[in-house]
């Protein structure tokens, strides 16, 4: 993928035409061109486009499975740059695709990097489903240990990754700007829900405090885009009706343990408190019956993630 697709990205036109030339082969044979990009000297050789240049995406996840430490993941902005730089464009499928496999090996921290780095990655988080990938992988993790007091710093560090994700989402390369309808990622439940489950998971561990104040903004927040009335499964992606009732679950089960844990630890009496004893009812029974309803049209031995998401922050919270 380097030397095939990603330098001759930094080559000049008659260097581009010398390499991409049948006929100058026996010329680069005898007669070597060296040249350095970025540091480092490469030997100029013919390359076929047809069967020198790996498809994009066959290459990148070829690649992808070669990762198999935590740290091999470190050069994924660098590959991505190579493909963005090379003309190699990605279509939002595929990130999240990369998003999923990042977060398997624990590396969500690299596609945030990436993500910043959009100028240079082309990792633009405008695409709602992308988003919603990304934000449900951020609290991944932390999902299963909330009654842990000592995975605090996890739930903590989760947050902050979440919060420094929707500060991306308001530059111009990402979803900034004018509001683009109701699939814009900065006013859909899915996002700001995530965000109020781990404040509010955090200030659980904390003795049910909400010191700083983020379980009451991001409640308030959530409130203001459910009062807009999207649809929840606006935009869910699945070839089978179970995928997207796994999806819809997957995306409606934060907002839910969000909501709930708000409410015990916010003042009783409050606006706030009232206002999400109000929504709760609705958004509780639509997760019941898709879990029920998931759980009757999956195959015999499956195991949907959206299935072991209600019953990680729904059934065991209860």
């Amino acid at each position: 993928m380097r030397e095939n697709v990603f330098l001759p990205a930094h080559l000049s036109k008659p260097q581009r035409k010398l390499v991409f030339n049948e006929r100058s082969r026996k010329i680069l044979e005898e007669e070597p061109v060296k040249l350095e990009v970025a540091g480092e000297e490469f030997t100029l050789k013919y390359i076929d486009k047809l069967r020198d240049q790996p498809n994009t995406i066959k290459g990148l996840f070829a690649i992808i499975d070669l990762m198999k430490k935590k740290s091999d993941w470190s050069i994924l902005p660098m590959l991505l740059e190579g493909l963005k730089t090379s003309g190699r464009k990605l279509e939002p499928r595929y990130f999240e695709k990369l998003v999923r496999k990042a977060a398997q090996a624990s590396r969500q921290d690299i596609t945030v990097e990436s993500a910043r780095m959009v100028a240079r990655t082309g990792f633009e988080l405008k695409d709602l489903n992308l988003v919603r990938e990304v934000f449900f992988w951020i609290q991944y993790r932390p999902i299963s240990l909330e009654g842990e007091p000592k995975n605090i710093k996890r739930v903590t560090k989760a947050l902050l990754k979440a919060e420094h994700v929707a500060i991306l989402l308001e530059d111009e390369k990402h979803s900034g700007g004018m509001l683009h309808g109701d699939t814009d990622p900065r006013i859909r439940p899915e996002v700001i829900g995530v965000l109020l489950e781990l404040a509010a998971m955090r200030a659980s561990l904390r003795g049910a405090k909400d010191e700083d104040g983020k379980v009451e903004m991001y409640a308030q927040r959530l409130l203001s885009t459910l009062g807009r009335g999207v649809d929840l499964r606006q935009e869910l992606q699945g070839a089978r009706e179970w995928d997207k009732r796994s999806a819809l679950l997957c995306y409606l089960t934060p907002i839910i343990y969000g909501m709930r844990e708000a409410v015990k630890i916010l003042e009783p009496g409050s606006e706030t408190v009232q206002h999400l004893k109000e929504r709760l009812p609705a958004l509780s029974k639509m997760a019941d019956v898709e879990r029920e309803l998931l759980m009757q049209e999956i195959p015999e031995g499956s195991s949907p993630l959206g299935a072991w998401c209600y019953d990680k922050l729904i059934i065991e919270d209860r």
